[in-house]
């Protein structure tokens, strides 16, 4: 069966590019017909002052079940549009008489993040900003035009939604030391930020292990309890920035930076300060604390170390297509993780039924005979909480909660955007 691919096209150009103006949000509705069906997505490019771009595409209404001619209509782009949501290409522009030159060097959508490498150029032509160069395997046959509109793309959130106090206890990576440092984090409306560190229980043994795991500001806290660092707090593309430069009581000048994600009433640190925090996991509870764990150390109770439950952990699915997927789970020394997902025989082309019951990381087939997702992992009793941050080159976030029985992992909640909506119970090997 031939597919019949028409294209449709409106426009209403109210923009003119000129030199001291080339700033602005510029907006096209792209409209494609594929076997009887109009599909509407919409390109919007965001020219900035300072330099940078963004160019984002998203797919209004019901998403194509003919992949293919999705994708000679609307470009490759459109898999990941369908998979993870809106697309973003950023990047930085510049104008050269009538034709701006747009570089893009990274993508995300959803949590799937990847650095590119491609340019778009722009020519102005009467009330048009028309693309003369573009890449039309990634944007399709169609030249990319744009018309005026809102801004639509960045829909941050203000500083009072961040505002308020964050904590997490962090138990000893030490099993026989019986001790915790809290971290407390307060976002002060105006702009002031301050992270206190104290011991419980009693004063820590600075091992060289647990020197790795907090920081050099161990010492500093062994000393004297408790020490806060103070600075200032600010909102940055929707993630908190954090500047420390001095530390209590002493107002010692210790500079340290991070920078936060949200979800839900919890903060994770994207970025954080190594030296002087070391590699324990930031992640905070607003109004509540994170309990955390360290992989082999101290479990919060009389006792000593965690039961060992490194190792791997196996599980087979049957995608809506017919086939099996077997999924991995290594939980490794060192807090790492690695979710490896690969198909039980031959090579495996997803359907969007597949993606939906399976999750994104389907889409890595065409690239990968198995998708290794790795990440580090934690532990809190016996409640498993995974948290991945990468496949190949390509920055993609996602967590998965499992709880341990003995040999037996069982998935309690999942990223369904990566892993889709089929639960399972993973069994040690």
């Amino acid at each position: 069966m031939k597919t019949k691919i028409t294209m449709i096209v409106g426009l209403a150009l109210t923009a003119i590019l000129a030199h001291s103006d080339v700033h602005g949000t510029y907006r096209w509705d792209q409209r494609g017909s594929i076997e009887g069906r109009t599909y509407t997505v919409r390109r919007e490019i965001k020219i900035e002052k300072n330099g940078s771009a963004i160019l984002t595409t998203a797919l209004r209404g019901s998403a194509p079940n003919n992949i293919n001619a999705a994708k000679v209509v609307f470009g490759n782009l459109i898999v990941d549009v369908i998979a993870s949501g809106p697309g973003a290409h950023t990047g930085q522009w510049s104008e050269d008489r009538n034709r701006l030159r747009v570089q893009l060097t990274s993508f995300r959508a959803g949590n799937r993040q990847s650095t590119v490498n491609t340019t778009l150029v722009f020519e102005k032509r009467g009330r048009e900003m028309t693309a003369t160069t573009q890449d039309r395997g990634i944007y399709g046959r169609e030249s990319l035009r744009f018309d005026v509109g809102n801004n639509w793309f960045e829909d941050a959130a203000t500083d009072r939604d961040w505002e308020g106090t964050y904590s997490v206890e962090l138990f000893s990576p030490d099993p026989n030391e019986h001790y915790s440092i809290v971290r407390t984090l307060k976002l002060n409306r105006g702009g002031d930020a301050e992270l206190r560190s104290e011991y419980t229980r009693k004063r820590p043994v600075e091992s060289n292990r647990a020197r790795e795991y907090y920081g050099s500001l161990l010492g500093n806290i062994a000393e004297r309890r408790a020490v806060t660092h103070q600075g200032a707090w600010s909102i940055e593309r929707n993630r908190a920035k954090v500047v420390f430069d001095r530390l209590e009581p002493n107002r010692m000048s210790v500079r340290s930076e991070f920078e936060f994600e949200r979800t839900g009433a919890e903060l994770r640190a994207t970025r954080s300060d190594r030296r002087n925090y070391g590699t324990a996991e930031m992640r905070l509870g607003k109004n509540r604390r994170v309990q955390i764990y360290a992989s082999g150390g101290w479990n919060g109770s009389g006792g000593g170390s965690q039961p060992t439950i490194l190792g791997r952990y196996y599980e087979t699915f049957k995608s809506p297509s017919g086939r099996e997927v077997v999924r991995l789970i290594e939980l490794r020394d060192n807090a790492e993780a690695l979710v490896q997902t690969y198909p039980s025989k031959g090579t495996f082309t997803a359907t969007v039924a597949d993606v939906q019951a399976l999750g994104t990381v389907l889409l890595y087939f065409d690239r990968f005979k198995s998708v290794d997702h790795e990440g580090t992992w934690n532990r809190s009793g016996n409640t498993i909480t995974i948290n991945l941050e990468r496949i190949g080159n390509d920055r993609v976030r996602s967590t998965l909660v499992l709880r341990e029985t003995g040999n037996v992992l069982s998935l309690v909640v999942q990223s369904e955007q990566e892993y889709g909506k089929q639960k399972g119970t993973y069994i040690k090997k």
